[in-house]
């Protein structure tokens, strides 16, 4: 409750501030069905609410959303139902804030919990994304959701807003990188022993989840940033004429993995943009992003926190020391790569094509990912969109092919960024 109370006694002080304020709600829905080759479907999906992750026919995301406008201060808040793992029904906030800007053309401060400004796709939500997934580059090497932040950022603007600058610094929310172990730690102060058999027997079966054994994304996981996060950004646009645009991006970011080591990442990203009308509304258009991120990581002890809070049980330890703290984690060092890109035919239908590569490391394989798709408006106002997609892994030599229709629904004015 304490952050809502600080987002709302924010949007008081815009209230009391200014006269003329604007609230704009926004909905957006998409359901998507379909079916991988994969015996599980899951295994494929790194990203949060990625198609498979919560079964062949999933509500990927139902998005509530309301923005708050005044001539000094903005705010945000959206929360996202949608299928989970175990195929039901689940709900988060996903991000809440309150953005002062200090002088409207050069300089602004937001607080609360955001999707950081990184390159072109991290501040993304589900509705502004080309592709059904989450683009590995993101999903893998920052987080499942990118890198999400409860802290503060400042952007600074040069050049009329064509150049834009960045700072951040917080701690990523708990959940982006729990994922079942603080149930797992709690039913281990329960359980004890019991739960030390059931480890053991799921790693008999090859469950090692929070070990970062189970798969590529439990590998990177154990070295995504989550406490004293700090990150920088730079944007460029380059305007060659009022039909093409080039934009230049770099960030980085370093701060505490979840084995309370060191990690930091680095990307450079292009983007070029050409419309057949130029500023004109209509007309075709091509976009075409790629962008390239490294990340490295100090490898740690895994359950570092569990030994110490269990020294009582050293009993129970001691038969599954290498579980609780014996082993090391090797250090990460990896990179990614990602490009898209999408031709409007028409403002009815646009077909596009992504293209992803990871390279393995810490156990963990190379994945190569591709994906074609093409996406349909079936009106413009509110926005019914159909997207039929086809999408091919590798992963360390493991295939499956996996083809979705997504449906979706959008309402409402501008969010707030």
């Amino acid at each position: 409750m304490k952050r809502f109370a600080c987002l709302l006694s924010c949007l008081a002080l815009g209230l009391f501030a200014e006269e003329e304020v604007q609230w704009v709600p926004t909905i957006h829905l998409y359901v998507v069905g379909g079916g991988s080759t994969a015996d599980d479907a899951a295994e494929f999906a790194p990203g949060a609410h990625d198609p498979g992750s919560g079964g062949d026919f999933m509500l990927q995301a139902f998005e509530p959303g309301l923005s708050f406008y005044s001539e000094r201060f903005q705010a945000f808040v959206n929360g996202v139902a949608f299928t989970n793992e175990e195929e039901e029904l689940d709900w988060e906030f996903e991000e809440y804030f309150g953005k002062v800007l200090v002088d409207p053309e050069a300089w602004e401060i937001r607080g609360g919990r955001f999707l950081n400004r990184l390159g072109f796709h991290n501040s993304q939500h589900l509705h502004s994304r080309l592709t059904l997934e989450v683009p590995l580059t993101q999903a893998l090497l920052l987080g499942e959701h990118g890198q999400v932040t409860e802290g503060v950022d400042t952007t600074f603007y040069v050049n009329g807003g064509a150049t834009a600058l960045t700072f951040s610094f917080g701690n990523a929310p708990s959940h982006e990188h729990a994922h079942g172990h603080e149930e797992e730690e709690e039913h281990h102060d329960e359980e004890g022993e019991e739960h030390d058999e059931d480890e053991h027997e799921d790693e008999e079966h090859g469950h090692e989840d929070e070990h970062g054994h189970g798969g590529p994304r439990e590998v990177y996981e154990a070295y995504w940033l989550t406490d004293d996060v700090y990150t920088v950004d730079l944007r460029h646009r380059l305007d060659f004429d009022d039909f093409k645009k080039l934009h230049l991006a770099a960030f980085a970011g370093f701060g505490d993995n979840e084995m309370g080591e060191s990690s930091y990442y680095a990307s450079v990203a292009k983007e070029y943009v050409w419309r057949e009308n130029g500023l004109e509304a209509g007309g075709r258009s091509l976009s075409w992003r790629s962008e390239l991120i490294l990340l490295n990581g100090d490898g740690g002890e895994h359950g570092h926190d569990d030994e110490h809070e269990e020294e009582e049980h050293e009993e129970e330890e001691h038969e599954d020391e290498h579980e609780h703290g014996e082993e090391e984690s090797e250090d990460l060092s990896t990179w990614g790569f990602g490009t898209q890109v999408q031709f409007s035919v028409t403002e009815q239908w646009s077909p596009y094509a992504r293209f992803d590569y990871i390279a393995g490391d810490a156990g963990a394989g190379d994945w190569v990912r591709g994906a074609l798709g093409v996406k349909f408006y079936l009106t413009m106002d509110p926005e019914v969109t159909f997207k039929l997609q086809g999408t091919a892994d590798d992963q360390d030599g493991e295939s499956a092919q996996a083809i979705w229709l997504q449906a979706g629904f959008s309402w409402g004015g501008p969010e707030v960024r």
